[in-house]
């Protein structure tokens, strides 16, 4: 069973969606966030998002470095922006550099251990505004592979008191 509770994706990774994608991670066409973020808030037109805080799967910074930007990150501040949703864009930490492994879910999963944690501001804001205990959690990226990520990402969250995970990604490889 995956740690998150449910993933939801806007599209099928296709031709057609692996050429936007690719240009909008690779290409800087970071123009796409906000056409990637409203495919996500139709995804989601179902969901109770009340209570919710938007969280972007993070980069590590040696990626952060390369990209010289977050992809999953400026998509969820248009999405968070859109839905008037809290964003909190520094939440999990990416600790561990690892390589990009398409399909290959327990190959990824043994990479991810201890990849991720969460920042210690969120740890020790009992009751106050970065307070994320109980609370529902949108974690936001491009593409959904073998669930891997999202899976590392969500336990982390759980083991700190967070209430349901729900993964929204722009495509999924089905």
């Amino acid at each position: 069973m995956p740690a998150f509770d449910l993933a939801r994706a806007a599209l099928r990774y296709d031709d057609g969606s692996r050429r936007m994608i690719l240009s909008f991670k690779h290409g800087d066409r970071t123009e796409y966030a906000d056409f990637f973020a409203r495919l996500l808030i139709q995804a989601s037109h179902q969901l109770d998002l009340s209570n919710a805080l938007v969280i972007p799967v993070p980069l590590h910074k040696q990626r952060l470095r390369a990209r010289r930007y977050n992809q999953a990150a400026l998509i969820a501040k248009v999405f968070a922006e859109k839905k008037a949703l809290p964003y909190c864009p520094d939440m999990i930490i990416r600790e561990k550099h690892t390589p990009p492994q398409q399909g290959n879910y327990s190959l990824r999963k043994k990479n991810l251990a201890g990849a991720f944690r969460i920042k210690d501001i969120y740890k020790n804001d009992f009751g106050g505004k970065n307070d994320f205990r109980g609370r529902k959690i949108i974690l936001i990226d491009d593409v959904y592979t073998t669930g891997a990520t999202a899976g590392a990402c969500a336990r982390i969250l759980k083991r700190g008191g967070c209430g349901p995970v729900t993964i929204l990604t722009v495509t999924r490889i089905c």
